[in-house]
């Protein structure tokens, strides 16, 4: 039941990531796993950094939405197994990075190991210097284009990923390193299966808004396999990451007002660009501006009562009562105002029906984490404790495996029928599978051709 409720939080902040998009949206689901997790874990010492993991978690999860995938997901819809296969294959690989990362920058801060500004601010440079790097490498020098003509912006998150792998074997943090490899392989498989749904029910269900249960898939599958990870490689309640007063309160930030302004701040372009909200010149006058500025003062108003009501009162269970206030506030925050966007005109239902699953959602894990007290989770005897990295990289063989799975199974749901605008990768050069033409058939063409040519040529004489 821990891991489900996990999932469940992931699966909603997908979805309305969703209605966002990019490395912003993606704030929403990284901040309801950190959360989810700290819920969940029914351990003391990550009910008192809940914050963190949070903050950690959607900073984690937010670097992944800079990659592209649209072009991917259209490869899968194709008509030969070459071009779907590789359509899984790379989609393995994007929602891979997207949890390795994550999974990576979590196991950071339940590691108790104390980190200092110092070296956060040198592993940001190391983490970019990498990015950069890889990019140069792999897309400009060796042009290896996963997504042409879009951007290969998941070269960057590789680059980022390789060094917070190798910062962590050098400080023999393995923990850390197996949620990197657990969260990739979390990532690989929740892409493709989202993805395939998306297929089957596209070609064999019913008319449906299919893109969206790819990503509600994707989300709950990503949760599960991190929240998991977790779970068995910390079954002990330890001390975690000690950080600094500073830090605590950034972390504080990011939670109560920098995502869910980030997200109020979409939600208005998308009222712009469907003329919904119309800018102004005058400051005072600007909707944008005075809607920003409200936000603003909900948020501030939200960090003075959470400073004043559990840092200042006596409250029994005040780190549970911390947990319960950033998660409803995260929640409620970011899904109300994802919500707001069914003002925006719609042609028909099915948008109507995916934010009343949205809702019930929100009500259900709100509810779920109020009258529920989550025991540490449990696994069976027969489990042995995590060491090295065996079965976690043999894990990662089943990707491949089953991307060629996925991709038989999607060319049986329409076999021969070509979609609406097919996206090929690569183009099958028929002409070598032909008979060559004999001896009779070349003359005749060469014949044909200067016939054609006098023709022309007698034409421009004449003219």
């Amino acid at each position: 039941m821990n891991i489900l409720f996990v999932g469940l939080a992931v699966a909603l902040g997908w979805g309305l990531r969703g209605e966002i998009g990019g490395e912003q949206g993606a704030l929403i689901p990284g901040a309801l796993l950190g959360l989810a997790i700290a819920i969940a874990s029914g351990k003391k010492h990550w009910l008192e950094k809940a914050p963190v993991l949070g903050a950690g978690g959607a900073l984690g999860m937010s670097l992944g939405g800079i990659q592209s995938y649209g072009i991917l997901i259209g490869y899968t819809h194709g008509i030969d197994l070459l071009n779907v296969t590789y359509g899984y294959l790379s989609l393995a690989v994007v929602g891979g990075l997207w949890g390795a990362f994550c999974a990576g920058i979590l196991g950071m801060v339940l590691s108790d190991r104390q980190k200092s500004l110092t070296f956060w601010a040198l592993f940001l440079v190391a983490i970019y210097i990498s990015a950069q790097i890889s990019y140069f490498i792999l897309i400009k020098v060796l042009k290896l284009l996963m997504t042409p003509p879009r951007v290969e912006n998941w070269a960057l998150v590789l680059g980022a990923v390789v060094a917070l792998f190798v910062i962590n074997f050098i400080q023999k943090e393995h923990k850390t390193c197996r949620l990197v490899l657990r969260g990739f392989f979390a990532g690989a498989i929740g892409f493709m299966f989202g993805e395939l749904l998306q297929v089957l029910g596209r070609f064999l269900g019913p008319e449906f808004d299919w893109w969206k249960v790819m990503e509600i898939s994707f989300g709950f599958v990503l949760g599960i396999g991190i929240a998991y990870a977790v779970f068995r490689e910390y079954e002990e309640d330890k001390p975690i990451m000690n950080i600094t007063p500073f830090f605590y309160v950034m972390a504080v930030f990011i939670i109560l007002s920098f995502v869910p302004m980030i997200t109020l701040h979409n939600l208005l372009e998308r009222f712009e660009e469907n003329q919904i909200l119309i800018r102004n010149d005058t400051r005072w006058l600007d909707p944008y501006f005075n809607v920003m500025l409200r936000g603003i003062a909900l948020t501030l108003i939200s960090f003075t009562i959470y400073w004043k009501w559990f840092k200042e009162t006596k409250v029994e269970n005040t780190s549970l009562g911390q947990l319960q206030f950033f998660w409803l506030w995260t929640i409620w925050t970011n899904g109300w105002i994802t919500q707001i966007l069914i003002m925006i005109p719609k042609t028909s239902l099915f948008p109507v029906r995916i934010h009343a699953f949205f809702l019930f959602i929100m009500i259900l894990i709100s509810i779920w984490s109020i009258l529920v007290k989550f025991p540490a989770p449990s696994f069976p005897s027969w489990l042995k404790p995590v060491q090295g990295y065996k079965w976690v990289v043999v894990s990662l063989l089943l990707v491949p495996i089953l991307a060629i799975l996925f991709a038989i199974m999607s060319l049986a749901s329409h076999p021969g029928k070509p979609p609406d605008k097919l996206q090929r990768r690569f183009e099958w050069n028929t002409s070598s599978m032909q008979s060559q033409p004999s001896q009779e058939e070349q003359a005749l063409e060469a014949y044909l051709s200067v016939l054609s040519t006098t023709r022309t040529t007698n034409n421009t004489v004449f003219l």
